[in-house]
This record gives structure tokens, sequence and C-alpha cells, in this order.
């Protein structure tokens, strides 16, 4: 498969991945562990340009699902949600972009 070089696969392992964890470490329960090495795995798969893309994404899918939680009084302010499922969505759309990019050949 083609896509990125292994420069990109490790910057991208270190480009979300540690400011997850460090926003771990000063603000309890920001992010779980899962995430974060959801986010490194993945980095090494896409490399940095696709990790940027699918926390983006995923960002943007959490933040309309916690609009939707609490629009629908299902979740308060300080609740929380499993923050993994938007994550492993912006992982998919963003490989689809790639490959629709040419970036990734899956042929």
């Amino acid at each position: 498969m083609h896509g990125p070089s292994l420069a990109e696969r490790i910057a991208g392992v270190f480009v979300i991945s540690v400011p997850m964890l460090l926003l771990t470490c000063f603000v309890p329960g920001g992010f779980g562990a899962g995430d974060i090495k959801l986010m490194a795995a993945s980095g090494l798969f896409m490399g940095i340009e696709g990790n940027i893309t699918a926390t983006m994404i995923g960002f943007f899918l959490g933040g309309v699902w916690g609009l939707v939680l609490l629009l629908g009084k299902k979740a308060g302010r300080k609740d929380v949600f499993a923050f993994g499922p938007c994550l492993c969505a912006g992982l998919a759309l963003s490989f689809v972009i790639l490959c629709m990019n040419g970036s990734y050949s899956i042929l």
C-alpha cells in the first residue's frame, strides 16, 4: 500500500497523542488512555496528515454528538461520553478522503 514515508508515520504517532496525553495530565478525565493509544496507532498507519485530518473530523463529530446529548436532555454540561467512536469515525472518513485524494492506494 502506498502511503506516507517512515518519517511522516513516526511524526504521526506523536503529533496528536502527545498533546492529548499532556492535556489529560493537566485535566484529569480529559481523554481516556484508549483515545490516546488509538491516535498513536493511527498516526503510525496514516501518517501526520491523516492523523491530523482524522482528529479534526473526530472533534467535530464529538462536538455534534455532545450538542445532540445536551439538546435532547440526555446529558448535562459536566457529563462525559465515550469519545472513541467519534475518533474512529474520523479515522474512517480521513482514510476515505486520503484514498480519494490519491495519497493512498488500496489496490
